[in-house]
């Protein structure tokens, strides 16, 4: 009961996260600045104002605190605000995405797969507190995406609320954009004539 509990709740904040976008909080703030900019622009400058203007900030901060708390408690928002940007995204090689992507047949024709890997070779785009946006080629032992993809990985907590983890991982391409291709490549004629009896297994 306890699973289906946090896999419920990592379904919602998925859903209500999704609907907000990665990196709402960039735009908010952003929009802030600008109307700061405005008003600073219409009135010279006091120490009253720029106090006025640190307490603004101060308030979105926590506005922005409890808002994750209200998704993944309390104790998952301090163990959120107790870790690095760096370590927040340490932790997207160890979180598995899943997805359709296509091959190309025999006859080089596209045919739909169900992929799951994890993303290797990555760079962050964006990072904010609902989720982390990064780049990078998604792979398992025997398949990977030819061309780098992009996915969201939502924050959550794991089951005894000791850490943060990454649930959610959304592939952000089209299916028909995310080309699947082999980790292996087949070898070369001559090289399989000289292994002699073997067996391989080839998805493409």
């Amino acid at each position: 009961m306890k699973v289906r509990k946090y896999l419920a709740i990592g379904i919602i904040a998925a859903l209500m996260l999704s609907a907000a976008g990665c990196g709402s909080k960039e735009e908010k703030v952003a929009e802030t600045g600008a109307s700061t900019e405005t008003a600073a622009a219409a009135k010279p400058e006091t120490d009253e104002s720029v106090e006025d203007a640190e307490a603004e900030q101060g308030a979105g901060d926590d506005t922005v605190t409890g808002d994750l708390a209200e998704l993944i408690g309390e104790k998952g928002a301090k163990l959120f605000e107790e870790l690095s940007e760096e370590e927040r995204a340490a932790m997207i090689p160890d979180t598995e995405v899943a997805g359709t992507g296509y091959y190309l047949d025999e006859h080089g024709r596209p045919e739909d797969y169900e992929f799951a890997g994890y993303m290797k070779e990555y760079e962050v785009i964006r990072q904010d507190w609902e989720c982390i946006l990064a780049r990078g080629i998604l792979e398992n032992d025997y398949l990977k995406t030819e061309e780098p993809v992009e996915v969201t990985y939502f924050f959550s907590i794991n089951e005894d609320e000791t850490a943060v983890i990454l649930t959610s991982p959304s592939i952000m391409e089209e299916s028909d954009s995310m080309h699947i291709v082999p980790t292996r490549p087949l070898p070369e004629p001559e090289k399989l004539l000289n292994m002699g009896m073997i067996t391989y297994y080839h998805y493409n």
